[in-house]
């Protein structure tokens, strides 16, 4: 006789234990390679913590569903272990409701940080064109061009009249501010469509994971119990089967002492007597057949 080797419901729920366990491990490891070294402060720091924290949730959801299956009833430490579920489920459903507002704040802060280089640029050229048009003689004005990028100097022998220095000066000055404001403009707005569909696409997976361990919290809270038993997966569907048929039995026999017929039997009746039917026409039939062959026999 072939021997067949299996796991008993024991060492399946030690197994299922072990493995919620080492998902969330390798959760906390993958998320700390990621994030270290911390910067608070910083937007960009944030923004990859909140995508690193995105793209590795489902190992601790994978675990936390792992460790439900792996709850034993019969464990007197296992309503203190669904309360440790419950309790980090709900802090893992209020830290992805967190991150929403994190993820704006890093966005709109990342985007200023973006922009920084450029305002710096027009302040500087703005504040040197306004020096220029209140420059008095050359050495005002070379001073004042000093200021602007790349510090350009009057050329030796400069003796042009100042005040149409000045005005070439203002208007070229002017117009470089112009372009550099256009310019930021179309960046500015070249981005948008991109940081609003990256934030509404980080909204909609916190919202999502957020539901989930927010269910997951509650669930475990309704039914502090809960547990499943896994020696024979069709275990709990055959216990509700042989459940509903008692519930019909005590049902029938009561209608049948009240001298009342339920919904049910008169539906079983109809069958029955609709099937009594056709059984009854299918046998006339064949009646028929029989003795029309045999006249047509004896007239041959």
């Amino acid at each position: 006789m072939k021997k067949t080797y299996g796991r008993s419901p024991e060492q399946t729920i030690k197994l299922l234990r072990l493995s919620g366990l080492g998902l969330y491990v390798l959760f906390a490891c993958n998320v700390l390679s990621g994030i270290l070294p911390i910067r608070l402060i910083d937007a960009g720091w944030q923004l990859n913590a909140i995508q690193s924290l995105q793209n590795l949730a489902f190992l601790p959801l994978l675990g936390t569903c792992l460790l439900l299956l792996g709850a034993d009833p019969d464990d007197t430490g296992s309503g203190q272990r669904l309360g440790l579920i419950r309790k980090g489920a709900g802090l893992a459903c209020i830290g992805f409701l967190l991150l929403i507002p994190l993820q704006a704040a890093g966005t709109w802060r990342l985007g200023i940080l973006a922009e920084v280089p450029a305002n710096r640029t027009i302040s500087t050229i703005a504040a040197a064109r306004s020096e220029i048009a209140s420059s008095r003689d050359f050495s005002e004005l070379g001073t004042s061009l000093l200021k602007l990028p790349g510090a350009p100097k009057l050329p030796p022998g400069f003796n042009q009249p100042l005040s149409k220095v000045r005005q070439g000066m203002e208007r070229r000055l002017a117009t470089d501010l112009e372009n550099l404001r256009n310019s930021q403009q179309q960046r500015i707005a070249q981005r948008r469509l991109p940081e609003l569909l990256l934030f509404c696409r980080t909204l909609i997976i916190n919202l999502v994971f957020a539901t989930v361990f927010g269910a997951i919290a509650g669930f475990t809270l309704s039914r502090p119990r809960f547990a499943l038993k896994l020696a024979n997966p069709f275990t709990q569907l055959s216990i509700w089967i042989e459940n509903s048929e008692r519930r019909r039995e005590a049902q029938r026999r009561s209608f049948q002492v009240s001298g009342t017929k339920g919904p049910l039997d008169s539906i079983v009746k109809g069958i029955q007597s609709r099937l009594k039917h056709m059984q009854r026409r299918g046998e006339a039939r064949r009646l028929a057949s029989r003795t029309e062959s045999s006249r047509r026999q004896r007239s041959d």
